[in-house]
């Protein structure tokens, strides 16, 4: 079974990965939530541990985008949330399908954690999941050349879309939901794209040249992978 985790603590990714290794799970770890999203669909986990405390925001994004089904299976996601969490962000996980919530990684935490974890495991083998994890969720045809994600620099929502064409390090980009990408206009600088070109990954910065029913964009410099 395959779990990532989607943490800046390293504390919590040690103590985390630990208790995964002793489950029989194999745990990848993400920095960057970009990169995590970006390989969600071809890894396809059975768990999900993403840290609310680094992501405050992004968190919720990243549950609606694997729990659609474009990861091909639904993973269950766990959330280490901070020990002030809202009870309204309570009510969003449980909203979103969240399996469970733990806030610490002490003795009391790690033990909450582990029965969430158990509680999933069973999930899994009783619906079948893991017997069925050899068949791929897409074929290699349906998967396309470009893909680009970026983060919306005022509202921080990610933007996900179609590339229409690709010149040099110029990119016209249809939204997949236009909302989120109000706001946006020429000269607007994006601080985080993820671009995939075949199946190489680039993290890189991005300039707007103009909005309309399609975003133009520049790539800039980019980030070591």
């Amino acid at each position: 079974m395959k779990a990532i985790v989607i943490s800046d603590d390293n504390d919590v990714i040690e103590k985390v990965g630990t208790i995964l290794t002793a489950h029989r799970y194999d745990p990848i770890v993400y920095r960057w939530l970009l990169k995590a999203l970006d390989n969600v669909e071809e890894i396809r986990p059975d768990v999900v541990i993403i840290s609310a405390c680094d992501y405050p925001r992004h968190w919720k994004t990243f549950s609606q985008f694997v729990k659609s089904g474009i990861s091909g299976e639904e993973p269950q996601i766990i959330l280490y949330t901070p020990q002030s969490f809202p009870q309204t962000e309570l009510e969003k996980a449980k909203t979103l399908g969240i399996k469970g919530t733990f806030s610490s990684v002490d003795e009391g935490g790690l033990e909450h954690f582990t029965s969430i974890l158990n509680s999933a495991s069973k999930q899994f083998l009783a619906s079948g999941q893991k017997e069925n994890k050899s068949q791929p969720a897409f074929g290699l045809s349906q998967i396309k050349s470009y893909g680009l994600i970026f983060t919306h620099p005022e509202t921080e929502a990610f933007i996900t879309g179609t590339v229409l064409a690709c010149t040099d390090d110029t990119i016209e980009f249809s939204p997949d939901i236009p909302l989120l990408s109000e706001g946006l206009s020429g000269g607007d600088h994006i601080g985080e794209v993820s671009f995939k070109n075949n199946n190489t990954y680039s993290y890189c910065s991005a300039d707007i040249i103009r909005t309309g029913k399609t975003l133009f964009l520049k790539l800039g410099t980019k980030y070591e992978n």
